[in-house]
Formats: C-alpha cells, sequence, structure tokens
C-alpha cells in the first residue's frame, strides 16, 4: 500500500530526498487543468515540476535525484494552472529547503550533540543531581556512526549513552504507563509518536498484549522520507492486533500529544474524540507556520511537526476502531525513570 501523500504544501523539504503531497483548487480541476509549480531562489533562473492528476486534485512528486539539486535555503514559489491557451497564476509562497542529513558532516552534528550534553551535564552539576541515565533512540540507531559518537562522548564528556531498541522504548514507556492509570479495565492503544519513530503498545486488562517500533515518526513524515513499507507494516499491526479487541482508546504520548490536548482545551486524561481530533487537524493545517506559532503558541521546533504527528494519530484510531483519544502526563522519560527505580538504581554517579 502506497504512503498516503500530504494534502498541502509543505513547509520545509529535504533535498536529495523525494518530495510528494497534494493540491486542490475547487475552480481548477485536475481533470481539466494542468498545475505547474516554478520555484526561484534569490534570483536565479526558476525551475519548474507538474503535478499529475488524481481524480480532481494534482498531485505532486518530485523524484530524489531533482530534489538533490536544490541547494538549502528560502525558495519562492507560484502555481500555475493551464488548459490550451489559458494560463493563470492561482496561489504562491515560499518554502525552506533543507540539506540532507545524510550528506551533512557527521563530525559536525557530533560536535553540537557534545556541545549539548555538556551544557546538560553543567545543568545537573548546579542543580546537584545525584544519578541520571542517557537514552538513544531512533536517530542514534539509525546513525552509521553512532558506535564511535556514543565512545567520543564517554570520552570527553564521561557520559555513558544507553541506545535502547525500538522494542525496549516501547516497553519502557508501556510499563510507566500501566503504572500510572488507576482504571486499566479498558482495552489501550498506547502511541508514542517521536521524530524518526512511532512506538506502539497494545494493553488490555492492565496486561501487555504486543509492542512495536515503527520508522514512522513527525521529521520523517515532513521531509517525506518515510518508505511505504513502514505504513503498510503500520497499518497491518494495528489491524491484526487490535481485532480482538472492542472499544479502544488511543493514548497519544510525546511534545506533539501535550499540544494537542492544549489545543483542545481539554484535561490530562479527558476524552478527546475522534471527530475532535479531526477538528483540531482542519484548524492547525489551514493556519500559516507563523500563525501556528503565535495563536496557537507553538514553538518553532513544533508548528511544523504537529501537522504529521495528528496524522499519525488519526491513523492509529482509524486502523483501531477507536473514536476516543487521551493524553496522559507520561512519556520515554518516566519510563527511564522508573526502569532506574526497578533496577537497583542502574544509572549512572554524577561525577
Amino acid at each position: 500500500m502506497a504512503a498516503e501523500p500530504q494534502d498541502f504544501e509543505p513547509e520545509k523539504l529535504t533535498a536529495g530526498v523525494t518530495w510528494k503531497w497534494k493540491k486542490t483548487h475547487s475552480d481548477y480541476p485536475a481533470s481539466e487543468w494542468t498545475l505547474t509549480y516554478y520555484l526561484r531562489k534569490d534570483g536565479a533562473t526558476a525551475t519548474s515540476f507538474t503535478g499529475t492528476a488524481d481524480e480532481d486534485s494534482f498531485l505532486v512528486t518530485v523524484a530524489a535525484s531533482t530534489t538533490s539539486s536544490y541547494a538549502a535555503g528560502v525558495y519562492d514559489f507560484i502555481g500555475v494552472v493551464s488548459k490550451a491557451a489559458e494560463k493563470f497564476i492561482v496561489f504562491d509562497g515560499v518554502l525552506k529547503v533543507l540539506t540532507n542529513p545524510a550528506s551533512a558532516s557527521a563530525y559536525d552534528h557530533s560536535k553540537k550533540l557534545q556541545k549539548t550534553l555538556k551544557a546538560f551535564k553543567i545543568l545537573m552539576q548546579m542543580h546537584e543531581v545525584y544519578m541520571f541515565k542517557a537514552v538513544a533512540t531512533s536517530a542514534m540507531r539509525e546513525a552509521e556512526n553512532s558506535t564511535k559518537i556514543i565512545e567520543d562522548i564517554f570520552k570527553k564528556l564521561s557520559i555513558k549513552i544507553d541506545l535502547i531498541s525500538g522494542k525496549k522504548e516501547a516497553l519502557m514507556i508501556a510499563n510507566v504507563f500501566l503504572n500510572s492509570m488507576e482504571n486499566l479495565a479498558n482495552n489501550y492503544l498506547y502511541v508514542d509518536v517521536g521524530g524518526g519513530s512511532t512506538e506502539l503498545n497494545l494493553i488490555s486488562k492492565n496486561k501487555i498484549i504486543d509492542t512495536k517500533s515503527f520508522k514512522i515518526g513527525t521529521v520523517r513524515t515532513l521531509n517525506n522520507i518515510t518508505k511505504d513499507i513502514s505504513w503498510h507494516n503500520f497499518k497491518n499491526w494495528i489491524e491484526n492486533n487490535s481485532k480482538l479487541y472492542k472499544n479502544i482508546v488511543v493514548i497519544g504520548s510525546g511534545g506533539n500529544a501535550s499540544k494537542i490536548l492544549k489545543i483542545s482545551k481539554k484535561n490530562i486524561n479527558e476524552v478527546i474524540s475522534i471527530n475532535e481530533l479531526e477538528e483540531i487537524n482542519s484548524l492547525v493545517k489551514s493556519m500559516s507556520f507563523e500563525d501556528r506559532i503565535f495563536k496557537l503558541q507553538l514553538n518553532a521546533d513544533r508548528a511544523d511537526v504537529i501537522i504529521p504527528a495528528i496524522n499519525i494519530y488519526l491513523k492509529s484510531l482509524k486502523y483501531s476502531k477507536s473514536k476516543s483519544f487521551i493524553v496522559p502526563r507520561i512519556g520515554l522519560a518516566d519510563g527511564v525513570i522508573r526502569h532506574i527505580h526497578l533496577n537497583n538504581n542502574e544509572g549512572q554517579l554524577l561525577r
């Protein structure tokens, strides 16, 4: 099953990967018109690509071999529809092209991480932290030089990083959830959405039925680098594992889930219906990047990724045939703390 393209123009795109989205204009259906995008950066010669008809919408696909030639930066674009001798500019805007992480300097990223952890260590020392545990998840799991990065950090900062598997990450989250809820008579699908992966836990009557980690995250989705097979496996896993359980409640975890809760004006553990979540989705997608920051009070690093996050939650609801979405006040950090407590203070002493 092919991944569903986003039905909006991404505000940020990564060079060197395939770009894909849909565009619909009620006055110019794709069955009758041709849509061409023209991109220009810093007054240079414009480049163009054309959408293909998908019923009345235009499906825009730009191959990775083409996007790899785009330099990082801000591009102005216009959308032009044409039919025979008729031609009209129907929309314009800007999009930001990001450097492909695969081509970026691993050395620079490692140095930046070391600076961040050094600053964090100073904060722990200021607050007289006695014990801590550092864990790495999806991004580090997939980094080709993860072993060297972890070794360098330990040598220079004396911080030991535990590179946990996707399954262990999911179990840590699920176990802390089981111990945080007063009523676990229901069936739950716990969905923890991160930037690089999504962890799923099916829970019934206070027991973890199954757990799985998928390479589907907000940053991956935003940059159109989530593989079709990942979406296919995600859908199949939820449908196959949830079909024996009725009235499943989807639990949303992660920073984006907390922002969704804030937008909904609901309380912790208060049900958000699937219809309400769809309304939130429509609201957020209708707003510009700037409006999401100023009107919804989202941080700049959250204002773009919240849309793919909502999409993942909605798919989880749909595939599990759930109508209820709840946001608790727990996450991976709580799971790590519980893990330390239950494993004889299996943390690292701060020196």
